[in-house]
């Protein structure tokens, strides 16, 4: 609650990116998750001896330090790195090494509540114009493409900032971290996992693109275009 209290700006800033971002609306279940996680092990943690940790303030002080240079630089994602690091660091300092090592994943989990991606949008717009055009191509389709503009007989479409698959990227990733966290036993199965995330996300991504201009195609664009333009491409997603 002090937290809270102290970094009232910072947390305030983060609940109203999560508020009006479509790509970061998953921040609010981020906390909650990470709490269950905490107490699905709590019987666990009950026979560990805490012992808080001196060495640890430092670390505060230093995490503190690290906030106020992102908050005077105005970069929100240094201010937010360091805002969840001092979850972590003031459990160090409260309940020593042995329960910090306890809880580090849900801890981690945390960063998750980050609104970090953008910068990968014009990356995987251009990748979603590359599988959409190499499909349509397979299909012996005529198509043009221009950039991100992909013009076949029938109509022209967009692959668009919306449709770069970014909302669908970093949420199937922060499922899938928790899901390898809670079934996989093996570091390796984990990562494994979690990379099979990401190339499910792109790639799926890609089709559903392909899939929508196929639509508009075989259609004389009487379909795909307007409002179910949007419905097809959830039943895609799903």
């Amino acid at each position: 609650i002090c937290t809270l209290l102290a970094f009232n700006s910072s947390f305030t800033k983060l609940v109203l990116i999560w508020q009006n971002s479509n790509t970061y609306g998953h921040g609010f279940l981020i906390l909650p998750i990470s709490l269950w996680l905490i107490d699905r092990n709590k019987h666990e943690l009950a026979q560990i001896n805490s012992k808080p940790s001196l060495i640890a303030l430092f670390a505060v002080g230093l995490t503190s330090l690290f906030w106020f240079v992102g908050v005077l630089s105005y970069v929100n994602v240094i201010e937010q790195f360091a805002l969840f690091s001092l979850f972590v660091v003031l459990a160090w300092a409260f309940y020593g090494w042995k329960i910090l090592s306890a809880i580090k994943f849900p801890l981690i989990f945390l960063y998750f509540s980050i609104p970090v991606g953008d910068f990968l949008i014009p990356y995987l717009q251009f990748i979603t114009a590359d599988i959409s055009v190499f499909l349509i191509e397979m299909l012996g389709i005529p198509v043009f493409r221009d950039g991100m503009y992909i013009q076949i007989p029938n109509g022209n479409f967009l692959v668009a900032e919306a449709c770069s698959g970014i909302r669908f990227l970093i949420s199937t990733i922060t499922m899938g971290v928790l899901y390898s966290y809670l079934s996989f036993n093996k570091l390796y199965k984990q990562i494994l996992f979690v990379f099979l995330c990401c190339v499910v996300a792109i790639v799926g991504n890609g089709l559903r693109a392909f899939l929508m201009i196929l639509i508009g195609h075989l259609s004389d664009m009487k379909a795909a275009v307007g409002f179910d333009h949007l419905v097809y491409g959830w039943v895609f997603f799903s």
